[in-house]
């Protein structure tokens, strides 16, 4: 317990003496444009440095997840590998070559106190934009269409989209266009005899029931005299 009282106290003073800023450096570049930046300190004693870097711009800002060089990311940086306690600026450039978005550090180490390792980040938040694959693309493809024409098989692209494409969309029009005609045909031819059948059943079914009725009328009769 006392061993553990001793080293705080020694890390205090350590760690107090350890001032930066700003604590975090953002660039926002343009492909291969060079930006430098400048970091404040003060340290008591001798300090190196050394930059390391996420692998994917999505992960957590943690020193022990950045592994990564810059020369990964084609990113250059440059700054002194060590600072002494009569410097008091340091600065920082950088450049990269690859579009997209980085995350990365500037660990200062200090030295070491028993097992423990006095170490400060300053973290740096790339953003490089540029040209992307797009345009050359469209060249290629533009090339060959163009070689294509030269050689004479512009006829064939032109047969190809309008006799082939079109006449489809027309047999498709004249289907969607007769398909309901034919139904609403075929609708009236039987529907409409249903109702006449059901109007003359009930008037056959009073007829058959007067009939009936007169001739039990005329039994009875009968049946007394």
């Amino acid at each position: 317990m006392r061993k553990l009282i001793f080293l705080i106290l020694l890390l205090i003073p350590i760690t107090s003496a350890l001032q930066f800023s700003p604590t975090s450096l953002e660039f926002n570049l343009e492909k291969n444009q060079i930006s430098c930046k400048k970091i404040n300190f003060e340290v008591e004693s001798q300090t190196t440095i050394k930059d390391v870097w996420a692998q994917f711009s999505s992960q957590e800002w943690s020193i022990s997840n950045f592994q990564t060089s810059s020369q990964t990311h084609r990113i250059s940086i440059s700054y002194p590998n060590e600072i002494n306690p009569n410097q008091k600026e340091i600065e920082v450039c950088l450049s990269g070559s690859k579009p997209g978005s980085y995350r990365g550090t500037l660990v200062f180490r200090q030295g070491e106190v028993g097992n423990s390792i006095v170490q400060f980040a300053v973290w740096l938040k790339v953003s490089i934009s540029g040209e992307t694959n797009e345009r050359p693309i469209e060249n290629k493809t533009s090339s060959s269409k163009s070689s294509g024409s030269s050689g004479g098989s512009s006829n064939n692209i032109v047969w190809t989209s309008q006799s082939s494409t079109e006449p489809s969309k027309e047999n498709f029009q004249e289907i969607n266009y007769n398909f309901p005609q034919n139904e609403i045909k075929l609708s009236s031819k039987n529907t409409n005899p249903l109702p006449q059948q059901n109007k003359l059943a009930p008037s056959l079914l009073l007829a058959l029931s007067m009939l009936l009725i007169i001739f039990l009328v005329l039994l009875f009769v009968k049946a007394k005299r």
